[in-house]
């Protein structure tokens, strides 16, 4: 009589992330520039200190929210009315960016954080109270007065900003198809640097926090998407274990009779309907 073979655990892994950011300015690099609406071809001349004229009057780019425009040197990313700006805008914008460099765009890119952004951060607080179009704006209906509930309750920053850049952008060029892995992308690596006021030394502990927080949550993405035939108590320990030894954390798994000795009925009582054991 042949014996039954012991069903091996399924060892998925969360996709790892092409882009690779850096601090400086990145060589023969294409350049990256966030725009709002109201930036004119002189405003960009005087930024680049050019001469000609970036933007044709006939284009179809309007530099609407999260619209993405290349010529042979640069990009546009399209970030809508100056006077309507709010953090969750750039969060669209980059994760439109994402996408393209994950996909059709260039494999070296450097972004450029420009003057009237920076200017707009510097007035955040004052630009928050004046937009009635934001989306956390509230009208009180009982009384004439008006209220905003404030979701960034602190001033929205150069660090954040490019914390929000990073985070943005990677999360725009995940993908959540299950059963396709890096080498269905069309690239495997694109660098990304930085232009701006920051030193390097204080860039590179916002990349480095930035990439986690955004690694953490494409984790969570991916898992969630997960079937429970490929995501069971058996791979997830397998999973776990991998991410605390990456993160240098403590990691213990309670299973069999420890999990009836320490009350874990619920967890006991669930996993009987399956064929792997709950832990």
């Amino acid at each position: 009589m042949a014996l039954k073979k012991k069903s091996k655990a399924y060892e998925f892994n969360i996709p790892k992330s092409i882009f690779h950011f850096h601090p400086t300015e990145l060589k023969d690099s294409i350049m990256i520039i966030p725009i709002f609406q109201e930036i004119s071809n002189e405003d960009l001349k005087s930024i680049l200190s050019i001469t000609e004229n970036l933007l044709r009057d006939d284009l179809i780019f309007r530099k609407k929210l999260g619209e993405i425009y290349q010529t042979h040197n640069y990009i546009f990313v399209g970030l809508g009315e100056k006077n309507k700006f709010h953090p969750e805008i750039i969060l669209n914008a980059f994760k439109s960016l994402g996408n393209v460099l994950t996909t059709s765009g260039p494999s070296k890119v450097t972004i450029l954080i420009p003057f009237y952004l920076e200017e707009v951060l510097l007035n955040w607080n004052n630009l928050y109270k004046e937009n009635k179009n934001d989306p956390w704006f509230h009208k009180n209906n009982k009384t004439t007065e008006s209220f905003i509930y404030f979701d960034y309750v602190v001033d929205y920053s150069l660090e954040e900003l490019i914390k929000t850049i990073i985070y943005s952008i990677e999360l725009g060029g995940f993908s959540l198809a299950i059963y396709k892995n890096q080498k269905n992308h069309k690239k495997t690596k694109v660098d990304i640097g930085f232009i701006c006021s920051i030193n390097s030394k204080d860039l590179n502990k916002i990349i480095y926090e930035a990439k986690n927080l955004a690694e953490l949550t494409n984790s969570h993405r991916y898992l969630s998407s997960l079937p429970g035939n490929i995501l069971n108590p058996e791979s997830y320990e397998f999973f776990a274990k991998k991410l605390v030894e990456n993160h240098k954390l403590n990691f213990k798994v309670i299973k069999d009779k420890d999990l009836e000795k320490q009350g874990f009925h619920g967890v006991l009582s669930v996993g009987k309907g399956s064929s792997k054991p709950p832990r």
